[in-house]
């Protein structure tokens, strides 16, 4: 960091420069011919110093203080005058500054009341640096007692003036430097300018005799200082202050102007001086202040029509008034393309808007105006509109009156909105959840059903047992396979409704979860037991892999076990002469261990013990949170895109084909879906056609019970 950058000297730097712009500033008044320096008619120090500290802050008052005191002391007078000057002139920018802070000025200007605020806070500080000046220069004999008053109200209006004048162009030199002006506007600025200038020197500065006139020549640039301020808003007002006051200064300096007509002394020339000044100023600024709200209203009013003209546009709303006494109507542009007409196809209407009423509903409609008018109260109704193109769209109308003192009703004010697409909606939900209701219903009979379907059933499949075994007894073969068939049948019945049961109790939310531990090496083996003669059915060969340490989990075996059946009776039924391999895992840990089941051949055998492959990982549970994975990959007939996108769904198995040659009723991979839902854990299939499928069930080590039904 250098010297410079140093906080303290950063301070100095600025406090100094502002000492040196100060001093200049007070010096300005001496540069003018004729002027008394011992009253200035205009103190530009006194505006400075306020502006520096609103801007740069109120730690910088030394620089006001030391500005002035050299200035003094540049004067001829004694330090004492000087030090009194000083103080006061520190004591006026201070005073003003926090006068302005607690009143909450805005330095933009963009207020009349921050104009007003100014101002006042202009008057009572200045009144304090007059007092020190007027009294310091009588104390030290450099003025007359008798002329104390005369002396306070110079300085006072003095410095008011500077305030009006340089505080507000140094308040808002931002946007003089960022404001862009259109090329176009840059011949009037020109010509008001040059009007401007024209007319004040003629006024003010002009030694000829039109400031002998009886006429009040000095209010004649009045118009033009309008037209900037209402023109060119703040940047006008403020430039044409400076320019009227700085030729008026100039013509009392050269002993010419209006102001020196009726005044008997310089010093009451100077008041009259001050006290125009002070309406030109503070007239530019109200008048480009309210300009400047004016514009600002007329910017939010456009948006805010714009905004709400989206907003209807948007909700397919529009908005509409009737005036009672005369019958006139007026509506918003969103009207139209409710009717499906182009804005605008014709001027409101109240007979054009009921011809466009579905003739079914204009009744209602009409009925429904004259009932609010006669009761005296609003209304709401839906009705239909029938646009040029002839499709109906529906509306909601929504209506209120509007009564005058008397209780008359004067106006009816309403907002017809299209609420089609909503009417659409709201049927569509009604039709699922009576469709929902009825699926709902539908579970529910099938699972009370249960005993009633499955009691026959076992009775018959007893029977059938019992009668083939007594055929056999007496050697009535014929008999025995026919009892067979129906023991056969009797089973694939009993399986097709206990598969039905099931959905339908996971569906009416009456299916439970009963949670125990168990070893899953345990279920695996009882797994592989059960399917094998199916698999030694179509000759296929059952590889299984499973981790020595994977331990045991907390869920429901029942379910498991029947998930695993239902994808290897799957996987055995669709692969012929092929390989079904059976891989459990455990997710979450870094160590493999792996324990080999021997492969299950189909006719009673084993094969040899074989590693898993790379791609599919197996490694012990070590943590609550693990995941148990079990996959099931076969080399059957696989399936297409189209098919695995439905093959969770209920009663849907691959084409027609398949369930010709194959059977079965599709409900198996739904159910086992449902079940690893309900345990918190997913299913997932991957299979292409003619080279096999990979089912892999994800559940985690510890089940918890179900928070919620399944969807």
């Amino acid at each position: 960091m250098t010297f410079i950058q140093t906080r303290s000297w950063q301070y100095f730097i600025k406090a100094g420069t502002l000492a040196v712009a100060c001093y200049w500033a007070a010096k300005l008044a001496t540069f003018i011919p004729g002027l008394d320096v011992k009253a200035s008619p205009v103190g530009p120090a006194a505006g400075l110093a306020l502006a520096a500290l609103f801007l740069g802050g109120e730690r910088l008052w030394p620089g006001v203080g030391v500005g002035a005191f050299f200035f003094a002391l540049s004067e001829g007078v004694s330090g004492d005058v000087a030090v009194a000057t000083g103080t006061g002139s520190t004591l006026q920018a201070v005073i003003g500054l926090r006068l302005l802070k607690r009143i909450r000025f805005h330095p933009a200007l963009e207020r009349p009341r921050d104009v007003i605020q100014l101002f006042v806070a202009a008057m009572v500080s200045a009144a304090v640096s007059a007092t020190l000046g007027a009294f310091s220069l009588c104390v030290a004999d450099l003025a007359d007692w008798s002329d104390f008053e005369m002396v306070w109200w110079s300085r006072w209006v003095g410095d008011v003036m500077g305030v009006l004048l340089v505080t507000p162009a140094l308040l808002t030199w931002r946007e003089w430097t960022h404001s862009k002006t259109k090329p176009d506007r840059f011949l009037e600025i020109g010509l008001w300018v040059s009007l401007l200038i024209g007319i004040g020197w003629i006024v003010f500065c002009s030694r000829t005799r039109v400031y002998i006139a009886k006429y009040p020549m000095e209010y004649l640039p009045f118009p033009f200082v309008i037209w900037g301020a209402l023109r060119f808003r703040l940047k006008g007002g403020i430039l044409a202050n400076l320019i009227i006051s700085s030729l008026a200064i100039w013509g009392v300096a050269r002993q010419s102007g209006p102001f020196l007509k009726h005044a008997s002394t310089p010093s009451q020339a100077l008041l009259s001086l001050q006290a125009f000044m002070a309406v030109v100023a503070l007239t530019s600024l109200v008048l480009a202040a309210v300009t400047i709200g004016r514009q600002k209203a007329e910017v939010s009013l456009r948006e805010s029509k714009a905004s709400l003209a989206n907003a209807q546009r948007i909700a397919q709303l529009g908005n509409w008034d009737l005036d009672l006494a005369d019958r006139r109507l007026s509506w918003s542009d969103e009207i139209y393309p409710i009717l499906g007409l182009a804005r605008p196809a014709f001027p409101p209407s109240h007979e054009a808007f009921l011809r466009a009423v579905h003739p079914d509903d204009r009744q209602r409609v009409w009925a429904s105006i004259q009932a609010a008018v006669s009761q005296k109260k609003p209304y709401s109704i839906d009705y239909r509109i029938v646009p040029p193109d002839g499709t109906e769209r529906i509306v909601h109308e929504q209506v209120e009156i509007i009564l005058n003192p008397a209780g008359e009703a004067t106006r009816l004010t309403g907002t017809v909105q299209d609420v089609t697409e909503r009417a659409k909606a709201e049927e569509f939900r009604l039709a699922k959840e009576a469709a929902e209701e009825a699926n709902r219903a539908k579970s529910a009979f099938l699972a009370n059903m249960s005993h009633e379907l499955r009691t026959p059933l076992n009775a018959i499949i007893g029977y059938s047992e019992m009668l083939q075994e007594e055929a056999e007894d007496l050697g009535e073969q014929e008999f025995t396979d026919d009892l067979k068939r129906i023991n056969s049948a009797g089973k694939q019945l009993l399986a097709l409704i206990s598969d039905i049961l099931d959905l339908s109790k996971i569906e009416a939310g009456r299916m439970d979860l009963h949670l125990e531990t168990f070893p899953i090496p345990t279920l695996i083996e009882e797994v592989v037991s059960t399917i094998g003669p199916l698999v030694e059915k179509n000759a296929n060969t059952l590889e299984v892999y499973c981790a020595e340490d994977i331990g045991c989990m907390q869920a429901d075996p029942t379910k498991v076990r029947q998930a695993l059946l239902n994808i290897l009776s799957n996987a055995a039924k669709f692969t012929e002469g092929g390989t079904i391999r059976l891989a459990v895992s455990a997710q979450a840990a870094d160590s493999l261990a792996e324990r080999r089941i021997p492969s299950y051949q189909g006719d009673g055998g084993f094969l040899p013990d074989k590693p898993l492959s790379p791609a599919h990982p197996i490694t012990p549970i070590n943590s609550p949170s693990s995941w148990i994975v079990f996959r099931v990959t076969d080399t059957g007939i696989g399936m297409t895109p189209e098919q695995v996108a439905k093959v969770f769904q209920p009663f849907t198995q691959a084409d027609s084909s398949t369930t010709k040659r194959y059977g079965g009723t599709g409900l198996g991979l739904t159910i086992t879906q449902k079940f690893c839902q309900m345990m918190g854990g997913e299913i997932a299939v991957d299979s292409q056609l003619g080279k096999g499928s990979t089912f892999t069930i994800r559940l985690p080590a510890t089940v918890s019970a179900p928070q919620h039904k399944l969807p």
